[in-house]
């Protein structure tokens, strides 16, 4: 029974099922008040669906090609996270960061 229940697929909708109520909590939840950005989150959850469904291709034998196009999806969700976020990390001003460069490299606390 398990192992139908994984190697036919069925696993993989489950934790799709999963991951588009958590987004939609977490949405819901961001656009109440929290200040988490959205674009981060739907990134994030693309990555994981792109994940998922290449999995699901493995698992029913969909052939290479469409595991290769779900991967470099993943892959492409995963990069325009990373990227906005390492954006956001360069705007902020140096006293924000712990263990800033010049700190290090003199040996001197900014305070």
């Amino acid at each position: 029974m398990l192992d139908s229940f994984v190697l036919d697929g069925t696993v993989t909708l489950i934790a799709i099922a999963v991951l588009v109520l958590e987004l939609a909590v977490v949405l819901a939840r961001t656009l109440s008040g929290c200040r988490r950005p959205v674009f981060d989150l739907v990134a994030n959850a693309f990555s994981g669906l792109f994940l998922i469904l290449a999995l699901r291709a493995a698992l029913v034998d969909s052939g290479a090609a469409t595991i290769a196009t779900f991967l470099t999806l993943a892959f492409i969700a995963h990069v325009a996270g990373l990227a906005r976020r390492l954006n956001e990390l360069s705007r902020l001003p140096d006293e924000t960061c712990i263990g800033t460069r010049s700190s290090r490299l003199t040996g001197r606390s900014s305070t």
